[in-house]
């Protein structure tokens, strides 16, 4: 009894052990017996975004569900509403699954080619005003069917535990997906100067040597194959034209290409040889390899040589001279050789030190075509996906208005703007 006594008189000495007492007394009860969040929200991670034929938004959740058997693992199921908003669509889901969707988990935004012919800003608006998704999370343009899209990555992540994010999201510098083309960069495009955002872009191809699949849907192929074979043999007739057939089976194509939008309306998607010329003159990724064509040097002309990019770093510098832009860019590169393709089929001794000054002067000149390519497409296009008004605007604002107040246009930038590229290259 004495100890229960200056146990209680130590509680109300203490002010601090009195106020714990009575939070644990009136809120601990409470949270024990309260379900965990998972059982009372539906944790999303990914969403769709796309219209139907009405013009309604259509809204669609990958929810992740918890698993029913022994292996705990990660499972999910995808969920979708319309609405005439994105927030009535959100609504609609709510109702559907019964749970209010918690998008704090979500990886990636889906983009579908119908509503990117909308500004696409606004319909984000849902998803950013509150809070409500993180402005690091990555859009992503899908110019198949998103639902279908969404529905490969479940198959995908129950057959092989790869998930879709890993095959479409930038992850860091050293990610295969080229840009990090989250919300917060995309809104950043849309209130720049050029009013250019880059965001990725994926489909979803018949071609297996395209894209990537599940082991499920690679063996139904397989097997559907093998049947229709054995289904000729019986009836006598000729499968050899039959075994390549599609069956429909679709396989995720990430392959580098790149949507660009023009104040949040979709513009075109290049294709991965004009995204190159981008990737070198963007100081936040790296390509991963590249081919060159020997031609100047005497022991190797005619072959190829594929080097691995270890690393790359790019300086730019712009001025206006005579009232006319110019840019200079320095990248610097560090290469290893990958491979030798000899066309003449000579042997070269494995420590002989292949690259020299006149296969450098190779290496820059590939390097110099591919901006080209990418150069000549922003001009065709009438279209600033090299950003130039937003460089000039931050790097030389003063010259850069008085260049507009004389009567040219953002396009004109694109048109006369001057680049000279120098390549500095070191082989590891």
């Amino acid at each position: 009894m004495k100890q229960a006594k200056k146990f209680f008189k130590s509680v109300f000495k203490s002010p601090v052990l009195l106020i714990f007492a009575i939070i644990c007394f009136t809120l601990l009860p409470s949270a024990i017996n309260r379900n965990s969040i998972s059982f009372r929200s539906a944790i999303v991670t990914a969403v769709g975004i796309d219209m139907n034929e009405n013009s309604d938004i259509v809204i669609y959740s990958e929810i992740s569900i918890s698993s029913v058997s022994e292996s705990l693992a990660e499972n999910s199921k995808i969920l979708s509403a319309s609405g005439k908003t994105v927030g009535d669509a959100f609504a609609n889901l709510n109702l559907i699954f019964g749970r209010k969707l918690k998008l704090g988990h979500t990886r990636f935004v889906l983009i579908g080619s119908t509503i990117s012919q909308q500004n696409v800003t606004s319909l984000l608006d849902r998803l950013i005003r509150t809070n409500k998704i993180r402005n690091i999370v990555q859009l992503i343009y899908c110019s198949s069917s998103v639902e279908e899209m969404l529905n490969t990555g479940v198959e995908l992540k129950k057959e092989t535990g790869l998930r879709l994010s890993d095959i479409l999201c930038h992850q860091q510098e050293t990610s295969t997906t080229s840009l990090n083309s989250n919300i917060d960069s995309f809104y950043k495009g849309y209130f720049s100067q050029s009013g250019i955002s880059k965001i990725n872009a994926v489909n979803l191809t018949s071609e297996q040597m395209q894209g990537v699949s599940s082991t499920a849907i690679v063996q139904k192929e397989q097997s559907g194959n093998a049947q229709s074979q054995t289904n000729e043999s019986n009836m006598g007739g000729s499968s050899e034209n039959k075994a390549s057939s599609n069956d429909g089976s679709k396989f995720i194509s990430n392959r580098g290409e790149v949507a660009i939008f023009k104040d949040g309306k979709l513009e075109v998607v290049l294709d991965e040889f004009v995204s190159q010329g981008l990737d070198w003159l963007s100081g936040d990724y790296s390509p991963k390899e590249i081919l060159v064509p020997v031609s100047s040097d005497k022991r190797l002309k005619g072959a190829s040589i594929n080097f691995d990019i270890l690393n790359k770093k790019v300086f730019t510098e712009t001025f206006f001279y005579k009232k006319m832009p110019f840019m200079s860019v320095k990248i610097l590169i560090s290469l290893d050789i990958d491979e030798i393709v000899d066309i003449d089929e000579k042997n070269i001794e494995i420590n002989y030190d292949l690259v020299g000054e006149e296969i450098k002067r190779d290496i820059g000149k590939v390097i110099r075509q591919q901006i080209s390519l990418a150069t000549k497409e922003s001009k065709r296009l009438k279209l600033d996906i090299l950003k130039l008004n937003d460089i000039f605007y931050a790097n030389n604002y003063n010259d850069y208005m008085e260049y507009i107040r004389m009567g040219n246009t953002l396009e004109d930038i694109i048109e006369n703007t001057q680049i000279s590229v120098d390549v500095e290259i070191k082989i590891i």
